[in-house]
């Protein structure tokens, strides 16, 4: 692959992954057609919902969620069966207003009476079904919110009249009391147990705690005695030998409390499987000890355990008075069996009327108009496939764009048509100025396509014209090689049955038989009377007719069939000195234009740029956008001006040549 195919490539993955802020804006901008009607349609929308939206009032109530647990309890009891997390409850009760049979239970209130047919004038299954149809509106009607960092919850509903309003918002507070009231007695029941096991089983820890005191009372007597032995035997060994009758006798006192020690350790063990399995816990440590050691990391250790268990019994002690004391008062059915909400504001009506403002509204559904516009016009512009904007067309294609050719719209007024024109006029002495300036060494110019309707004929046509125009001096030749579909013949109004370039080829007529001059003084081969089944002349023919034309002819200028279409292109391609790609904007299919780039490359052709054919006028966006600020400038007058100057000019020189000639002819 060549390096100029790199670079295509590069530019294409370059179009494709880069995109600025101004390549957006200039996309939706020239979506605007899509995105201006959704506005209007959510502005017309907005104004309807304002003018037609019913007058209001809203009620509401505040509450808040209460715990199963007093706080005292909640922080002594450790069983989390007994408590659930803020945000359960909240949950909790969200889901409970938002129950259709909640509602349901509210229209039964006498006050919701007007809005429900007479029972006695409708059946039982009537009156049902628009108790239900009722439930769900004041379902729709009602809102709960959660208050931002709280766990109050606001029940609003908003209904035409206000009293119905507050009587759904107090109907449904008493529904909720009523269902929680409901569940009280087993609730009652199960806790008052749950409180005298809690209570058994404090009283069994107690006991415990009480029993191991004991133990660890006499043991610490013993130690106690041991450490006033051991305080003799210092005072014995600072003022007599060891021998000394006292001091050997302390010395064996001494050991027979250590053995006692001993025995207490092992029977607070035995009696104990909670003291066995703490002194059990530490057997790891005293395993590597010494008889002198291990007595004394014992005597350490007792009064370190007995403190623990003292601070654990009175730690007890005190919750089970506590309980107790709850028992005794009656208190439970108040601190445990609470109800699952307290109302901090009951049912309160706000009498100014409610109606949807009108910048509200304009918000609300205009701005959802602009974003469905806005969804549209992405989705659009997904899926087209085409380029709009010349730097679109010069990134992607990694080519330079010679020229932009305005469009000239069908249902455009006559003025704007000759606008149009003059623009297209100067847009094709732009690309022949290019051309002229940027490969003036190029004698041999095709003009190709990737797909037909392309407009490369007409370029074909007014590029010869110009170029004949800009020097007069030289000879400029037109070939039509598109032989399949030949279209130079009908564009210059020149016979259709006329020997062309096909006869030529086919050795039928000789080259000055189908060369013809035209009015504006460039030449031109047509294709002859050739079919689409007749076949294409080998790339031989072209190049030796090309060879000996250039010796004739300053520039030739082909029109050659669109490289997509017909694979003739590429025998021509390799003849030509310079390669011009017209592509349609707003129309062609970018692939098309990638294709046809990659094609030329793979087969060692280099396509020099492209012309931005058929530009919407009052659309041309972008960086470098000349066409939309030439179109309002004093330089439209200037061209078409000159563009009068030059067909006057050519007139007085068609007439002076016939004049010429009749002087000749008498």
């Amino acid at each position: 692959m060549s390096s100029k195919t790199a670079r295509g490539n590069d530019a294409t993955s370059e179009f494709l992954s880069v995109k600025s802020f101004s390549d957006h804006f200039y996309f939706y901008l020239e979506r605007m057609w899509i995105i201006l009607p959704c506005l209007i349609a959510g502005v017309i929308l907005a104004l309807h919902q304002h003018r037609t939206s019913p007058i209001s009032y809203e009620a509401s109530a505040v509450i808040q969620p209460e715990s199963h647990l007093a706080p005292a309890a909640e922080v002594e009891i450790e069983d989390s069966v007994l408590r659930a997390t803020t945000n359960d409850l909240v949950a909790k009760l969200k889901a409970k207003l938002s129950l259709q049979s909640l509602y349901h239970a509210v229209t039964a209130s006498s006050d919701l009476a007007a809005l429900l047919p007479e029972p006695s004038r409708s059946t039982n299954q009537e009156y049902e079904a628009a108790r239900n149809l009722l439930a769900r509106e004041l379902l729709s009607k009602t809102s709960v919110r959660e208050q931002y960092g709280t766990s109050i919850l606001t029940i609003t509903t908003t209904l035409p009249n206000a009293d119905n309003a507050k009587s759904v918002v107090a109907g449904l507070l008493e529904e909720l009391g009523r269902t929680n009231s409901a569940n009280q007695a087993g609730a009652s029941n199960a806790n008052i147990a749950l409180l005298n096991e809690q209570i058994s089983e404090l009283q069994r820890e107690m006991a415990l705690s009480e029993q191991s005191l004991a133990i660890y009372s006499r043991a610490l007597e013993i130690r106690d005695e041991i450490r006033a032995s051991e305080s003799r035997l210092v005072e014995f060994r600072k003022e007599y030998l060891e021998k000394w009758p006292p001091l050997v006798q302390e010395k064996e006192h001494l050991s027979l409390l250590h053995e006692v020690f001993r025995k207490e350790i092992n029977q607070i063990t035995k009696s104990l499987p909670i003291e066995s399995t703490y002194w059990g816990s530490l057997q790891s440590i005293t395993s590597t000890l010494s008889d002198e050691e291990l007595i004394n990391f014992q005597l350490s250790n007792t009064e370190a355990r007995q403190n623990m268990i003292a601070r654990d019994f009175q730690s007890d002690s005190t919750l089970h008075d506590s309980l107790i004391a709850k028992a005794k008062m009656g208190d439970v059915q108040l601190d445990f069996l609470k109800g699952e909400f307290s109302i901090i504001q009951p049912a309160v009506t706000n009498y100014l009327p409610i109606k949807l403002r009108l910048p509200d509204a304009l918000l609300r559904f205009g701005l959802g108009g602009l974003v469905v516009g806005f969804l549209f016009a992405t989705v659009h512009g997904k899926l087209d496939n085409s380029l709009r904007r010349i730097e679109d067309v010069e990134l992607f294609s990694g080519r330079p764009v010679y020229t932009v050719i305005p469009e000239i719209r069908e249902k455009a007024t006559s003025e704007e048509k000759r606008h149009s024109r003059v623009l297209q006029a100067e847009a094709h002495r732009k690309l022949q100025a290019n051309l002229s300036i940027s490969h003036s060494e190029a004698k041999t110019i095709l003009v190709s396509s990737s797909l037909p309707e392309e407009g490369k004929s007409t370029v074909s046509v007014n590029l010869t014209k110009y170029l004949a125009e800009s020097r007069p001096s030289e000879r400029v030749l037109l070939i039509d090689l598109d032989l399949k579909r030949p279209k130079i013949a009908e564009y210059l109004g020149l016979p259709e049955n006329r020997a062309g370039i096909y006869e030529y080829l086919q050795g039928s007529h000789p080259l000055k038989e189908v060369i013809q001059k035209t009015e504006d003084g460039y030449f031109v081969m047509t294709a002859g009377n050739v079919t689409a089944s007749d076949p294409f002349p080998e790339e031989k023919l072209i190049g030796g007719l090309l060879a000996s034309l250039e010796t004739s002819f300053h520039r030739i200028i082909i029109d050659s069939p669109p490289v997509l279409a017909i694979s003739d292109t590429l025998t021509i391609a390799h003849q030509a000195d310079l390669l011009c790609l017209v592509y349609r904007m707003w129309k062609t299919p970018k692939q098309a234009l990638a294709r046809a780039i990659k094609q030329f490359d793979g087969n060692g052709i280099e396509v020099a740029g492209i012309v931005a054919n058929a530009m919407p006028m009052k659309t041309m966006l972008g960086k470098g956008n000349y066409y939309s600020g030439y179109y309002n400038s004093g330089y439209l007058t200037y061209a078409d001006a000159e563009s009068k100057a030059s067909k006057s000019g050519k007139s007085k020189n068609n007439q002076s040549t016939r004049t010429a000639h009749s002087e000749k002819h008498s």
